[in-house]
């Protein structure tokens, strides 16, 4: 027989309570989650709070962003664990309907097992027997009847979740009352703590860093914590305290190198009331600075980023020279001058007076600024500005006058790396930098001696250590050098004289016209007379001109002044003359210029006469002394008693150094009396000049002096002399290699006397010619003589006439 099942049906009061339980139970289970949620949000508020307030309090930090970031993330992760167990898993879970029913029989009594027992007959079973139906539909009924007056409240144990709403209301409010009381450090924590900011809790000392950057000690700040500090130079910090701010005790730093091990410490230096200063010398490597003061630290570090400081690499001078320098070169058309490069290599350059100059600098680096400064302006530039500033004389400001843009933006190049003014140097003392109009003077004029200052900024707003000096100077062109003199003639000349001229004038960019000045007795002005030869803008040029007084047709007596002008070329801040020393001539008669040159003659024939005795001196010196040699001979040879050994050997040895002290002597006065014979040798042909060049009628004494003077002592100088010279060489050779001293010392006597007897012959044509001029000045003599007589013939006649008058 097949099985029957059976299932009893709920009254629908049964599912109505069931199901309002079980809402009520997802209501109770969310609330109480989500105060759970809510109490762990607010402990992350207060422990959060403590940490990180705490912290910054205790050990003067604060904590890092990542770390604050991971206590937030624990924070969410315990939060989102409470919201998944303790709501969205106790919610979304399947409450069936015999757990209900045995929760509302625990907590009813009276249910006495019928809900529960009403719920599982609902489910289909075997056959029951009609007793056991009857029994279990009356039980139906009856909790059908006793459902809707459940109250379902009771089933509830509300006192954890009344705990936790508790704890969520106290928590609510103390972080409620903590806002209103503490607005600004609950901001802060929020700041902090949820958007994560970089912001320091409220402290009652706070400290502002800049750095006085060199040179000058200009303030620079940390730009977002940065700052680009030049190499090897001195970090100079300044920390300033806030108004409203704690001023502590002491401020101390801490820096380490970035990318390399090492640092440094120390404490800053009081500046009065709220300013600390401190010095790093000579920073190297970029490095991170901590700063300390109080209950004050900067959470992030400063960072110092060392670079290289700009620096000129090069100057290019770009001159166009004057014209009248004639250093131009011109282009390939020849039509037009072009400029010459000039790098600079020292710290001063000189340029001609009037050079037109294209001031050129290269840096190592792009640059943003530049600054070039001299004693009469300062020229401020960047790529889109300038501006030149005049300092006043007085005590009114100092004139600043702005530069057009368009000129501005050409000073430094789309790179940045090279700059480029164009100057000129001029001759004046304080040169007008503006036009009448106001407007800046192109190009800049500059003083003869400037000294330019070139101070550089990069785009690192780094500016050069040292700024870099260039001297440039302006060679003002100077008149011609004029090194002249009169040649083969004296102050006393004839009255038909030619007055030779020899010497060089030379100037510096070269020579326009080269010209004789004179006067006679001292004339009030120069008069002119030109030379042979043009200098033809030469630099150097030789002067080899002659001046003929007889076209001046001067008496005796009078006076001719004689000097050389030279003028240069310069048409700008010239021409300039230049005048040489005057020599001063005296008109004489032909006898009495013979007399004048009797007398020197005379002079000169003495100074010969006492050659010719020093070198006989010579000559008889080394004859005795070639004597004593040979008288020593046979000491040399033999051998002495032995009480006479010191004797003979201290006799010796005076002979040789008298010998070798003779032989030194004999060597300087032979060519001291050949410097003395050479400049009697200059008088002479001075003489033979001179009566050449004042058209003295004396052939027969022009040729005494020739053949008999001239000729004679240079062969005495160039021949004589030299062998006696050569031989003495050789005799003092011998004695130092202790060489048999007889054949050089015959040698030097055979060779003075050859010497001897030629200065004996031109002594006898000084004597010869002598005696002619003693004759001629006897001559002379008479005929003055004569003259006086006559003179005083005359003067008696006219006393006696004017007597037999009376």
């Amino acid at each position: 027989m097949a099985d029957k099942t059976s299932h009893e049906p709920l009254r629908p009061e049964i599912p109505a309570v069931l199901t309002r339980l079980q809402g009520r139970i997802r209501r109770y289970v969310f609330w109480e989650g989500m105060a759970t949620v809510l109490v762990v949000l607010s402990l992350f508020f207060w422990v959060s709070l403590a940490l990180d307030y705490g912290f910054s309090v205790i050990f003067k930090m604060e904590f890092a962003r990542d770390f604050r970031v991971v206590i937030a993330l624990i924070a969410i992760g315990l939060a989102a664990a409470a919201l998944v167990t303790r709501v969205l898993a106790r919610m979304f879970r399947d409450f069936h309907y015999e757990a209900l029913a045995l929760v509302l029989e625990r907590r009813f009594p009276q249910l006495n097992d019928r809900l529960i027992t009403s719920v599982q007959l609902a489910k289909p079973t075997a056959d029951r027997s009609p007793l056991t139906d009857d029994m279990l539909h009356r039980a139906v009924d009856e909790v059908g009847d006793m459902a809707d007056g459940l109250p379902l409240r009771d089933v509830f144990d509300f006192g954890p979740l009344k705990k936790v709403m508790a704890a969520v209301v106290l928590l609510a409010a103390s972080i409620i009352g903590f806002a209103i009381l503490f607005p600004g450090a609950f901001t802060t924590w929020y700041h902090r703590n949820v958007v994560f900011a970089d912001e320091f809790w409220p402290r009652a000392s706070e400290l502002e860093l800049v750095v006085l950057a060199t040179p000058g000690e200009r303030v620079r700040p940390f730009r977002d914590g940065v700052y680009k500090h030049p190499r090897g130079a001195d970090l100079t910090l300044l920390a300033s305290v806030p108004t409203g701010k704690t001023t502590p005790e002491r401020v101390r730093m801490n820096y380490r190198f970035k990318n390399r091990g090492g640092g440094g410490d120390g404490y800053f230096s009081q500046l009065g009331e709220s300013q600390f200063r401190m010095t790093v010398k000579g920073l190297q490597h970029s490095s991170e600075l901590t700063i300390t003061g109080g209950d004050y630290y900067n959470r992030r570090p400063y960072v110092v980023e060392v670079v290289d400081a700009p620096v000129v690499d090069r100057i290019v001078l770009d001159s166009l020279y004057p014209p009248y320098t004639r250093l131009n070169e011109v282009n390939t058309d020849g039509t037009d001058f072009v400029r010459t490069p000039i790098a600079v290599q020292a710290t001063r350059h000189a340029l001609p007076v009037g050079t037109d100059v294209i001031f050129r600098t290269d840096s190592n680096k792009p640059l943003t600024a530049a600054r070039i400064q001299t004693a009469s302006f300062t020229l401020d530039l960047n790529p889109e500005q300038a501006t030149l500033m005049i300092p006043s004389t007085t005590e009114q400001a100092d004139q600043v006058v702005p530069i057009a843009a368009d000129l501005a933006s050409t000073f430094i190049d789309p790179e940045g790396q090279r700059i480029a003014i164009p100057l000129i140097i001029t001759g004046e003392a304080a040169p007008q930098l503006l036009t009448a109009e106001g407007e800046v003077r192109w190009p800049l004029p500059l003083p003869v001696e400037s000294s330019l200052l070139i101070e550089l900024t990069d785009q690192d707003e780094v500016v050069s250590q040292q700024p870099t000096r260039l001297n440039l100077s302006g060679i003002v062109d100077e008149p011609p050098v004029v090194e002249t003199r009169p040649k083969g003639i004296r102050n006393s000349i004839t009255r038909q004289a030619v007055i030779p001229i020899e010497g060089k004038i030379t100037d510096d960019y070269g020579i326009a016209e080269t010209r004789f000045e004179y006067t006679v007795n001292q004339e009030a002005e120069f008069r002119q007379h030109p030379f042979n030869s043009s200098a033809n803008l030469d630099r150097e040029f030789d002067v080899d001109e002659s001046f003929d007084v007889l076209d001046l047709d001067l008496a005796l007596g009078q006076k001719l002044t004689l000097s050389v002008v030279a003028t240069d070329g310069d048409n700008l801040n010239g021409p300039h003359e230049k005048r040489s020393e005057a020599t001063v001539f005296e008109i004489v008669s032909p006898e009495e210029l013979l007399s004048l040159i009797s007398a020197r003659e005379l002079n000169l024939r003495n100074r010969f006469e006492q050659i010719l005795r020093e070198v006989q001196a010579r000559r008889t010196d080394l004859s005795a002394h070639r004597a004593k040699l040979l008288a020593a001979e046979p000491l040399r040879g033999t051998t002495p008693p032995p009480e006479r050994v010191d004797e003979v050997r201290k006799q010796l040895r005076e002979l040789d150094i008298s010998v070798e002290t003779v032989a030194q002597r004999s060597l300087l006065d032979i060519r001291k009396n050949a410097n003395e014979t050479a400049s009697i040798e200059e008088a002479f042909a001075d003489i033979h000049a001179e009566l050449i060049n004042n058209r003295v009628k004396a052939q027969r004494m022009l040729d005494r002096i020739e053949e008999g003077i001239l000729k004679p002592l240079n062969l005495l100088n160039t021949i004589h002399y030299n062998n006696v010279d050569e031989s003495l060489g050789l005799f003092k050779l011998a004695l130092d290699r202790q060489q048999s001293p007889y054949e050089p010392l015959d040698k030097c006597i055979a060779e003075l006397d050859s010497t001897i007897a030629q200065i004996e012959k031109i002594l006898a044509a000084m004597l010869k010619l002598a005696t002619i001029n003693e004759a001629r000045e006897l001559l002379r003599a008479i005929l003055e003589k004569q003259e006086e007589l006559k003179k005083q013939t005359e003067q008696e006649r006219k006393r006696k006439l004017i007597e037999s008058l009376k």
